[in-house]
């Protein structure tokens, strides 16, 4: 009996890879990831007419999520931002709303975004304000850098945007500061509950 419950617990240790890890696989697991972008960010900053020169503030949310580590684009990012543009009327606020895809580069999380602007029909009104319809504007397209910025507490992301094919849009340079309010969407949602 002593024999065969002996070869048993032999035969499930080695099913199990009961065996001494490896040193590297140790030292691997223990080592965090050189830099986590995941995480939900508070943004704000301006946004550059490249042509004429003209600013104007942008403000919002950006959602960073880690999508399989073997994609090729293995980070995905969502966002809602509020902008204004200036009018002959006054001026007309709009949302900043779109997708994009990213992959860590060398202390930097790059990728492009594809976006739409949906514009206030009344100057001074909010776009999304109820039965009042909001004009889509154009789609536009990114290309971003997200790097850590220590001496701003946070991150710095820099923004290229054009018109979409068949769009019209005055090329810009965007630059936000990025301050992470949760490591994830779920944390963030956990902090809300308590």
């Amino acid at each position: 009996m002593d024999l065969a419950r002996t070869a048993c617990t032999g035969l499930l240790a080695l099913a199990c890879g009961a065996s001494e890890p490896e040193a590297e696989t140790v030292a691997a697991a223990a080592e965090p990831e050189a830099a986590s972008y995941a995480g939900l960010y508070h943004v704000s900053g301006y946004t550059t007419v490249r042509r004429s020169g003209h600013q104007r503030r942008i403000q919002g949310t950006v959602i960073v999520a880690r999508s399989a580590a073997d994609a090729a684009d293995p980070y995905t990012a969502t966002f809602d931002l509020e902008t204004e543009f200036e009018t002959p009327d006054g001026p007309i606020q709009a949302d900043v709303i779109g997708s994009a895809s990213a992959a860590a580069e060398t202390e930097a999380l790059a990728g492009t975004a594809e976006t739409r602007i949906l514009m206030a029909s009344i100057p001074g009104l909010d776009p999304s304000f109820p039965w009042i319809p909001g004009r889509l504007g154009p789609r536009v397209v990114s290309k971003f850098r997200m790097e850590p910025s220590p001496s701003e507490g946070g991150f710095r992301i820099e923004i290229e945007t054009e018109a979409a094919p068949g769009q019209s849009y005055d090329p810009t340079r965007t630059t936000l500061r990025a301050r992470r309010s949760a490591a994830s969407p779920r944390e963030h949602a956990s902090k809300g509950e308590g």
